[in-house]
């Protein structure tokens, strides 16, 4: 995909005019799997998850948590919530999900999910 961490950065960027192609390397990368692979690891990891009504704020909890390196003080700040609403939220996903967060390999698993999912394939 000639360009392609561009086009992503255009379209993720978030109301950002300015922003470096490397930021969306891993999305590129990702994209590169195959389609059924794509939504399959989507489906395993986040299926229930994705059925919540705050599905939303679900998903951009675990993503800012892990661009936080995983401090709960700080994702709490970024997301201007309170530590227990980040503390709750995750727990939530934890529950729902059926594996613990604090299994790192997992948590990261589930950001990579929803890097993907947030790209809407």
């Amino acid at each position: 995909m000639p360009g392609g961490a561009l086009q992503l950065g255009k379209r993720l960027a978030r109301n950002r005019q300015i922003f470096q192609a490397s930021e969306f390397r891993v999305q590129e990368l990702l994209l590169t799997a195959s389609y059924s692979s794509r939504k399959g690891f989507l489906q395993a990891l986040l299926q229930p998850i994705k059925e919540q009504d705050d599905w939303e704020d679900l998903r951009l909890t675990i993503l800012t948590w892990c661009e936080s390196g995983y401090n709960v003080a700080s994702a709490s700040r970024t997301l201007h919530i309170h530590k227990n609403t980040l503390l709750y939220r995750l727990n939530k996903i934890e529950r729902i999900g059926g594996q613990s967060l604090k299994d790192y390999r997992h948590a990261f698993a589930v950001y990579l999910a929803c890097l993907l999912d947030e790209l809407d394939i």
